[in-house]
């Protein structure tokens, strides 16, 4: 009995440490701006005729070498299709938690979604819908990556196309 209690005791500091272990690619620890966005840029190439503009007052990652993440963005995008339809969304979306790499494969575990934004649907200029976008933390986020210097790619597989958008980022100056 008095092994076991000891082979315990031994063994609750490793767990605790690697519960706290820091994230494996030091590439990543830092600041990162987003350049462009290459998901409107896919919604456009996807729908012809698709009128979209992004306003983005804000857009930062932060990736820390404990294994924490924090991301904030802040701005607005308004989109109109030929048939009449539009759509305006606008506001913060972000969160923060844990991250974790795998090869060239980059996951986000979110615990705290900041997501506070608002989307209006109208036709022919009458309002359809409002509405509060949803928020609260999801499932794990798992992106493709390549981290090189002051660059970093994000490359995320789109439901239902198979097709990858990939996003650029560059490292914040200090």
């Amino acid at each position: 009995m008095l092994m076991r209690k000891s082979a315990s005791a031994a063994l609750l500091p490793l767990l605790l440490a690697s519960a706290a272990a820091p994230a494996n690619d030091a590439c990543l620890v830092g600041g990162w701006e987003p350049q462009g966005n290459a998901f409107a840029e896919w919604m456009q190439r996807r729908n012809p005729g698709l009128q979209m503009q992004v306003q983005q007052d804000s857009a930062r990652f932060e990736f820390r070498a404990d294994g924490t993440y924090s991301a904030d963005m802040r701005g607005s995008a308004t989109a109109r299709g030929s048939d009449g339809m539009a759509a305006k969304a606008g506001g913060r979306f972000g969160g923060s938690g844990r991250w974790t790499t795998s090869g060239d494969t980059l996951t986000l575990h979110q615990g705290v979604d900041r997501t506070e934004a608002d989307l209006e649907l109208s036709r022919s200029g009458a309002t359809v819908a409002r509405s509060r976008l949803p928020s609260g933390a999801g499932g794990p986020l798992t992106y493709g990556y390549r981290c090189e210097g002051n660059r970093l790619e994000l490359r995320m597989t789109m439901p239902g196309s198979g097709d990858v958008v990939v996003q650029p980022f560059l490292r914040e100056r200090r």
